[in-house]
């Protein structure tokens, strides 16, 4: 008999225990689930789902969870780059119960705003060109065209192989 002792580590608490897995040969193999979010944003968006009804003394509408899940959604399916170039501070909580993030690179600036089913922007890109967009419908695990097209207006440089790839992936998944 083959056995495997595994340690994990609790996130909440970092307690670590094992435990032994005895059927290791009967399991389908899978890749682990890599996430580029930093643990700083995901604090921060997770810390919205605290909030209740008129947080903000004026009568602000409650996060609803499937905003919260469409911007994990959304941060999980963007390049590598752009995750590493949004901090704590470019994301925010809006009255109407949407989250806005907002990205900037010299004089360019892309802000999204997402909700429970849709998603709008505004992009101030290069030669004072803007875009603007109010809902774009949300489909369920799909990123919007519209969105991977405003990327790439966003970083205006020579297609690379990865945005190739990226824009190939999201489109068909």
């Amino acid at each position: 008999m083959t056995f495997h002792i595994y340690i994990l580590i609790n996130p909440i608490d970092d307690s670590a225990y094992e435990y032994f897995d005895t059927k290791i040969s009967e399991r389908n193999f899978c890749d682990p689930i890599e996430s580029n979010i930093s643990d700083e944003i995901m604090a921060r968006l997770s810390s919205f789902s605290y909030l209740d009804e008129n947080w903000d003394s004026n009568g602000a509408v409650q996060l609803d969870d499937a905003t919260i899940e469409n911007c994990f959604f959304l941060l999980q399916k963007l390049p590598k780059k752009y995750l590493q170039n949004i901090s704590r501070d470019d994301i925010s909580l809006t009255p109407y119960g949407t989250i806005v993030l907002d990205w900037t690179d010299k004089n360019k600036m892309l802000s999204l705003e997402i909700g429970d089913d849709s998603i709008g922007y505004f992009a101030k890109l290069a030669n004072n060109e803007t875009s603007i967009a109010e809902s774009v419908k949300l489909e369920k695990n799909k990123v919007p065209n519209e969105l991977v097209d405003i990327f790439y207006k966003f970083h205006r440089k020579k297609k690379t192989k990865a945005f190739n790839r990226w824009q190939r992936y999201t489109l068909l998944s």
